[in-house]
């Protein structure tokens, strides 16, 4: 007979969150290496990306740019193998990493104007070195000669490319977030035939943030195509906060308690964020950059 185990009661927090990482992580691994075919494993080696953030202190926009690496080829394997469920739930959740700031597109302001920098902020980036390779743009040489000033700057400071500095901010193409949903939908429509569509916004902790910052840009906003978006929050990709499931997206954009937890009051300006208290909003209005992309999104939306 089977041995009977014994739940030893109810585990620390903090280490069963960490424990579960690293099962994950193994059983993700183990997944990628036993069935290279299937895209599960990508699928769960993404979910672990997004949870370094709490757990292992990674930069936020960092681990969105892991996450969106690994849900690129979990995709196209999922292309490859005939999985319509991944196929769109993959493409959703990339959606979603570029949404916050997977796509490493930066923009501020130097002498002459705005300019804009492409980073690679994976985590495996080193701080400085030269291996670190940069798209610098800007409407003038002289706008791109002073981002290529500035990041050779942070380069000989050892400045990770993940890192944001005062005065940048997140922008984001939102014709590929578009892209990544309509690619979607087709998989999306073809499970629907089946009575399985439900399952693809179950699983999903990217769905509503996608489809809200989609109707910003689109609705909202009417940005024409090369116009850059912001992105929403600015806060610099994923949040150290542990994921507890589907529904918890909208939080506090200061402290990052969600509406499970508090009640939330939306920015009456900008309309797209939300804070669970005066101190929170003044505290992301003065330090968290909130000041600039309020002014931006409302002089853009009129």
């Amino acid at each position: 007979p089977a041995e009977r185990l014994e739940w030893p009661g109810e585990l620390p927090k903090q280490l069963s969150t960490r424990g579960l990482l690293e099962a994950v992580e193994v059983f993700a691994g183990e997944q990628r290496e036993c069935a290279p075919d299937s895209p599960v494993g990508l699928w769960n080696a993404a979910w672990v990306a997004k949870e370094a953030v709490p757990v292992r202190k990674v930069l936020g926009l960092a681990a969105a740019a892991d996450m969106h690496e690994l849900l690129v080829r979990c995709y196209t394997l999922a292309d490859e193998t005939g999985d319509d469920f991944l196929r769109a739930e993959a493409r959703i959740e990339a959606a979603m990493a570029l949404v916050e700031g997977a796509g490493g597109l930066v923009g501020y302001r130097v002498d002459g104007g705005p300019g804009q920098v492409r980073r690679d902020m994976r985590s495996s980036q080193p701080a400085a070195g030269p291996t670190q390779q940069l798209q610098v743009m800007g409407a003038s040489a002289a706008i791109r000669q002073g981002v290529g000033r500035n990041e050779a700057r942070r380069l000989a400071g050892g400045v990770h490319p993940a890192f944001l500095e005062a005065g940048e901010m997140l922008l984001v193409e939102w014709w590929e977030v578009r892209r990544l949903w309509n690619d979607a939908m087709v998989p999306y429509d073809a499970l629907a035939r089946w009575k399985h569509e439900h399952n693809v916004y179950g699983e999903s902790t990217g769905w509503d943030i996608v489809d809200s910052f989609l109707h910003m840009t689109l609705v909202e906003q009417r940005l024409a195509p090369g116009q850059y978006a912001v992105s929403p929050s600015n806060k610099a990709g994923f949040q150290p906060r542990r994921d507890h499931g589907h529904g918890n997206e909208r939080e506090c954009a200061n402290c990052g308690l969600d509406a499970n937890e508090v009640t939330l009051q939306c920015c009456a300006r900008c309309k797209l964020v939300w804070y669970c208290s005066a101190d929170c909003q003044r505290e992301d209005w003065k330090h968290g950059g909130h000041k600039t992309v309020c002014k931006k999104v409302s002089r853009t939306t009129g």
